[in-house]
């Protein structure tokens, strides 16, 4: 009897010590909007002010195989889809839809549908898949990416 009372009393301040850190869905941090921005416009410059600058920042992209790890390995990741510095004119255009979000202590787990209209063999596509960001804090309190998943439908 004392091990079963023992155990649920584990239980209940396991689940209360969670409800006290994690909060209900909520609005994206602005990270999220500034990087449709920056797949928009293609513009390198941005990189800083929306992925964490260290070598644990990690990325799973829908278009190579194997994980990106590191601020220099996303870099070039993103000169791979033509981003340069200052940006650049697109027709292409990206953007997310389904946006939702959960707040645990000072990370943002956001999940969302990706879509991405392009211009492929002279054919208007509509490619479109799942993704997720796992966004941190920096040191300055703005949230920053710190892992992507995107896989495609």
């Amino acid at each position: 009897m004392k091990k079963l009372l023992a155990t649920f009393l584990a239980l209940i301040l396991t689940i209360q010590i969670f409800s006290t850190h994690a909060t209900a869905a909520g609005d994206p941090p602005p990270v999220i909007a500034e990087w449709e921005t920056f797949w928009n416009t293609y513009d390198l410059d941005q990189m800083g002010s929306l992925f964490m600058n260290n070598d644990a920042l990690t990325y799973f992209s829908s278009e190579r195989e194997g994980l990106i790890r590191g601020y220099d390995a996303m870099m070039e990741h993103q000169k791979g889809f033509g981003f340069v510095a200052g940006g650049k004119k697109s027709d292409a255009k990206l953007w997310l839809e389904d946006i939702e979000t959960d707040y645990v202590g000072d990370v943002a787990i956001v999940t969302a549908i990706w879509f991405f209209d392009v211009v492929r063999d002279g054919k208007k596509v509509i490619m479109k898949g799942p993704v997720s960001f796992i966004c941190s804090k920096d040191t300055a309190g703005k949230f920053k990416m710190q892992h992507v998943n995107f896989s495609n439908y």
